[in-house]
Order: structure tokens, then sequence, then C-alpha cells
């Protein structure tokens, strides 16, 4: 039988201030989607590794009237002694993407993340999330990459954004938005491209919206890249213990802080695939066919989401043109190819630049 979803958030929240008193908390701040947030991590300060991600969006003080939109505690078992409540709800009610059968009641929502051993739960009328994290020295490098993504695939939807699976890279001029399965070759194009001198939002999550035009939003500042791709940093991995065979983990704010921005207008979307042809190429593309790729992916890995995170998308990247981008066999010209491509875009569009 399922606990009901209100206890169970109790729950947690007393889990929290326990831990809390188990030393000196830290809190911080931070601009995400255009959203502030503020972040508690329970008797002690946030490590690196959990806060590195976010620090380009981070901001140095709270808000003028002091009211968070959404707020993040976090304790971690191993630090503060103060176990992970027991599920509520049987194994057999897990589901693939970590939600609990029977949990979801439209206010409160629950995950369970097995490999990184985390257990999150959010309140969506007070903007309270509380995560539990059984060790965060022992969460894989690929969560460590994207730290509450659950969470945040919760919350965008309650401020008009979607988290989407899916890269971007930009000027000032405005970004494309980088769709495809994994292999394709976001991650390279949107590596490559920051080291070819783009601003970069994303390689993998990011979130989009439409409040007066499409807009893409930066949700973390860091990349995944095999070792020996053509876009592979010339710097050693942020996590030394990636295995080799593995994407190696990088925190971007520590080698381009000039060059990760917190968003800008969407001018565009790319659909990479691999070719034979010298040089890379761009060619028309479905806007069909990329969002209905980016949709049943970014819902297949967010708990809770379903056909509208299609219906959103399609809503929010109307008008939008689409193009293949043929990668061919020079990548590095990539980067040259996008900036043209993008100055292109805006001046057709009489965009004005953004500051972002």
């Amino acid at each position: 039988m399922t606990i009901a979803a209100r206890d169970y958030f109790d729950t947690m929240n007393e889990g929290w201030l326990r831990a809390n008193a188990h030393g000196q908390p830290s809190e911080n701040y931070y601009k995400i989607a255009d959203i502030d947030f503020r972040i508690q991590f329970a008797g002690a300060p946030l490590p690196d590794t959990l806060s590195w991600p976010f620090e380009h969006l981070r901001v140095s003080r709270a808000p003028a009237a002091g009211e968070f939109q959404q707020t993040i505690r976090i304790w971690d078992v191993s630090k503060t002694g103060i176990n992970m409540p027991p599920a509520p709800c049987a194994k057999s009610d897990f589901t693939a993407r970590g939600e609990f059968k029977g949990f979801h009641d439209g206010r409160y929502y629950a995950a369970y993340q097995p490999l990184s051993r985390t257990l999150s739960v959010f309140d969506s009328d007070s903007g309270v999330t509380v995560i539990c994290i059984a060790d965060f020295g022992r969460m894989p490098s690929y969560e460590r990459a994207v730290p509450f993504r659950p969470v945040l695939g919760w919350i965008m939807p309650f401020h008009q954004r979607q988290l989407v699976h899916a890269a971007s890279v930009g000027t000032a001029r405005g970004g494309l938005l980088i769709v495809g399965q994994g292999g394709a070759g976001k991650s390279n194009t949107a590596t490559g491209s920051l080291a070819g001198g783009l601003s970069f939002v994303s390689d993998d999550f990011c979130a989009v919206s439409n409040d007066m035009e499409p807009a893409v939003h930066s949700l973390y500042g860091t990349s995944r890249i095999h070792d020996n791709d053509w876009a592979a940093l010339p710097y050693p991995k942020s996590n030394p213990e990636d295995p080799p065979n593995e994407k190696s983990l990088h925190y971007l704010q520590h080698h381009f802080p000039e060059r990760l921005v917190s968003g800008y207008p969407l001018l565009g979307v790319l659909l990479p695939r691999k070719t034979g042809d010298a040089s890379p190429t761009l060619s028309p593309a479905p806007l069909a066919t990329a969002v209905v790729q980016m949709a049943s992916q970014s819902a297949a890995m967010l708990p809770n989401a379903g056909g509208e995170v299609l219906s959103r998308l399609t809503r929010m990247l109307d008008g939008l043109p689409a193009y293949h981008l043929n990668l061919g066999t020079a990548p590095h010209q990539i980067p040259g190819l996008l900036k043209r491509l993008i100055e292109d875009l805006a001046m057709s569009r009489n965009r004005r630049p953004r500051t972002t």
C-alpha cells in the first residue's frame, strides 16, 4: 500500500531537518531558466562536484523580496548518518523511470534513481524539493553531470518551460537546438562548437520556453565526451575515476567561463547525421521530425512525463526552421558553419542581439 504522498513528503523533510542539525548547513542561490532557486545542503558546505554544474548560473544574493520560487534541500546519508526513509510502496510499484505507482496526486511527486541511490520528493504547491543521496562521493559520473534531472523535469512545466534531451550552442545573435538519439553527434557538435568559439548552453539537457519567442535555457555547465572524439577537450577529465571506455566529464566553468551563457532566443533546430561527405553541410529537415524525436526521448527519461511533452514542444517551437546537419569527415569546420547559419537566420528574422 502506498503511503499518503503528503505524509511521505513530511517524513523526507523531517529527515533533512535532522541531518541539518549535524553541522553547519550551506545555502547557495541560482538563477536557472530564469527561475530563482535556493539549494540548501544539510550539515555541510555544498560539495564542489554538486555545485560546479550550476556555477555559471550562481547569483551572489537572494531575491530582493527574499522569496524563492524553488527550494531544493539535500542531505547525504554517508556524511550525516541520517538514513533514507523506506520507500513509500513495494518494489513492484517502482517504474522504469523511477516513479512510485499511485504516489503522484497532482501536487506531490517522487522518484528513486537506483544507480545513484537518490530519492527525491517535490511539493509543487510550496516549491520545495527534498533529496536524499546515499553517498554523493559514489554517484556515477553521468549523474554528476546532470544533477537533479528528475526534479528539474518536474519543476519546469510549472514555470512554462520544458526540460528536453538536446544540446544547444549559439552566439549573441541567438542559438540552435541540437536534437538526436545517443551517438548522433550532439555532444561532439556542442562541445566542438564551444571550443571553436561559440557560446554554450548544453550538450545533453536544457530547457525551452516560448514567453514571447522560442528560447533555450542552460541547466548545466558540463560536457561528457569520449577521449578519442574529434571534440575531445585538451584538459584532464574532471572525474579521474571515469572508466576509459566511457565519456569523460568536464566542468566547463573551469575552462570556458566567458562562453557559458544562461540562454538566448532560438533561431533553428538541427538534426546531426553522419555522412561520408568531405565537409559538413546543411539541408532542410521537417521540424515535426525533430520535435517528435526530442519529445519521445525526453519523456522516456523524465519521471511522470507523458504526451503533454510533445504538445508543449510543438507549441513552443512552432515556426522554427529545421536542418539536417550532415557532419562530414572534416568536423572541425562545423563551428564556422553554425556561426554563418546563426548570422543568416538572425538577419532573416530581423532579430536583435540579446544579452545573456
